[in-house]
């Protein structure tokens, strides 16, 4: 049975608000995993991310953009 967008946006929504995610790094996780990306895929993604300067995690688990990155 194929689930729409919606519904796949709704269900990521109430987990996030479930699970109160501490930062955005476990947020954006949180999402990966509820469209079916394995947590450690999704993981090594936003490892893959920062490396690649896409993303910069503080220390704080904050995420930003680097600057001149769109």
């Amino acid at each position: 049975m194929r689930v729409d967008r919606k519904t796949r946006l709704e269900k990521a929504h109430n987990l996030i608000l479930q699970r109160k995610p501490q930062t955005l790094k476990d947020a954006i996780i949180l999402i990966m995993i509820e469209i079916g990306v394995s947590e450690r895929c999704a993981r090594e993604y936003l490892k893959v991310l920062e490396a690649q300067g896409v993303i910069k995690s503080n220390l704080d688990g904050s995420i930003e953009y680097p600057s001149g990155s769109s």
